[in-house]
C-alpha cells in the first residue's frame, strides 16, 4: 500500500510539472490587446508609421472604456448601448487618422470580426440566468 501512495504521488508531481511547462497562458491584458489589434490592423491596411501609434492609441482607449463597461456595467441593453455609442466614438477617430481607402478596409474588417462573434455566440449560447 506504502508502494501504491508514492507511485500515486510521483505520477501527481509529474503530471504538475508537465502542466506548468504547457504553453504560457497567454496575458490578455488591454495594452497586449491593443497592441495585437494594430498590428493585424498595420498589415491588413497598410498603415503609416505615423498612423501606427495613433491607431494603437485609440484601440487602447477603446479595450479600456470597453472593458469598463463590461465590469462595471449589468448585462443589457444599457451595456449595449454604452459599447456602441463608443464603437461609434472610436470609428469617427479613425475615420480622421485612415485614408478613405483605409477607413472601408477597417469597416469590413469590424464586419467579419463582429460576424465571427456571432458565429460563437450562436455554436456556444450562454444558459438565461433566472
Amino acid at each position: 500500500m506504502k508502494k501504491f501512495g508514492l507511485i500515486l504521488t510521483a505520477i501527481l508531481f509529474t503530471i504538475s510539472a508537465i502542466a506548468q511547462e504547457g504553453p504560457e497562458r497567454k496575458e490578455k491584458g488591454p495594452a497586449k490587446m491593443a497592441k495585437k489589434r494594430t498590428k493585424a490592423m498595420t498589415k491588413r491596411l497598410k498603415l503609416s508609421e505615423s498612423q501606427v501609434p495613433q491607431v494603437e492609441a485609440i484601440n487602447l482607449e477603446f479595450i479600456k472604456k470597453v472593458n469598463d463597461i463590461r465590469n462595471y456595467t449589468e448585462r443589457g441593453p444599457e451595456q449595449k448601448e454604452k459599447i456602441e455609442a463608443l464603437e461609434i466614438e472610436m470609428e469617427n477617430k479613425m475615420k480622421s487618422i485612415l485614408t478613405p481607402e483605409q477607413f472601408e478596409q477597417f469597416l469590413e474588417m469590424k464586419e467579419k470580426r463582429k460576424a465571427k462573434m456571432r458565429e460563437r455566440k450562436e455554436e456556444h449560447p450562454r444558459k438565461k440566468q433566472e
